[in-house]
């Protein structure tokens, strides 16, 4: 983190296995951040034009192109932005003073790879931005990870998502003893790092093998799994407005359709039968 004036920061780097052109085309083109980031963009380019995500309705940020410089570098602003509750919906103006954020993405070629910086600026100060903070840099460290593992090993391919949510008023540790407890995600052995292969039984019944790509104890985790053709299986908890959200979040480009959206509704009854009773 850093502070600037009365604002913080977030940053990341990602070394990918790509080219300049092949990252700058995965951040700038709508059909290709459908493949690792948001499930719908829409981007009109160059300096002064517009890019919109969204998850079905929810977490949606719309951004003006401050910096738009081919292959080296991408500013996108967000004037007067809130934060968001647990459900994905922004938070009335009422309830917290709006912010202008930045993303700065800048991409430079080191030792034949593209290196990704991406600097998330403009957060403000309180509780309702401290949630969101937290959770965005979070989920940017998972994010830049799925735009590595889809360039290297599925550029080109469609990506297919199957995801469950709920909130609950208890605290990111409790959901998280929970979510990875008997009832739910049950791994071979505990504590996973980085890098680890991995066994897991889930209460649905479905069992996952592979290695763990990132891991935030209590927080987050995301795993590489042979089950969906080197997909990815993400359990996440964010915090906003004194309630957990609780994601699993499923993603392959081989697997079945129908697996992948069977998986989800799935992962649903479970995290509804964990945090509901």
């Amino acid at each position: 983190m850093a502070v600037t004036g009365e604002t913080r920061s977030t940053e990341v780097v990602v070394d990918i296995g790509a080219t300049t052109a092949e990252v700058w085309k995965a951040l700038t083109e709508a059909d290709q951040l459908t493949q690792w980031f948001p499930l719908q963009a829409d981007v009109r380019g160059g300096l002064g034009g517009k890019m919109v995500w969204h998850w079905d309705g929810s977490w949606s940020w719309s951004s003006e192109i401050e910096r738009w410089d081919p292959g080296v570098a991408l500013t996108l602003v967000n004037r007067d932005q809130r934060p968001f509750d647990v459900e994905g919906r922004v938070l009335p103006e009422n309830q917290v003073a709006p912010a202008t954020l930045r993303m700065e993405f800048t991409l430079e070629t080191v030792r034949g790879r593209t290196r990704l910086r991406l600097v998330h600026s403009g957060f403000g100060w309180g509780a309702s931005w401290d949630d969101e903070f937290d959770g965005v840099s979070v989920g940017w460290q998972f994010e830049l990870r799925s735009l590595k593992l889809y360039l290297e090993r599925h550029r080109g391919g469609r990506r297919r998502v199957g995801r469950a949510s709920i909130s609950s008023p208890a605290t990111q540790p409790e959901v998280w003893r929970r979510l990875v407890g008997e009832g739910g995600f049950r791994f071979d052995h505990w504590p996973l790092l980085e890098g680890d292969e991995y066994r897991l039984r889930a209460a649905t019944g479905d069992r996952y093998t592979g290695r763990v790509y990132g891991h935030l104890p209590d927080r987050d985790l995301s795993l590489i799994t042979n089950e969906l053709g080197l997909g990815l299986l993400r359990l996440g908890t964010h915090r906003s407005g004194g309630r957990t959200g609780v994601m699993v979040w499923i993603a392959s480009y081989s697997a079945d359709p129908g697996f992948v959206d069977e998986l989800g509704s799935r992962n649903q009854r479970l995290l509804d039968e964990l945090f509901t009773r």
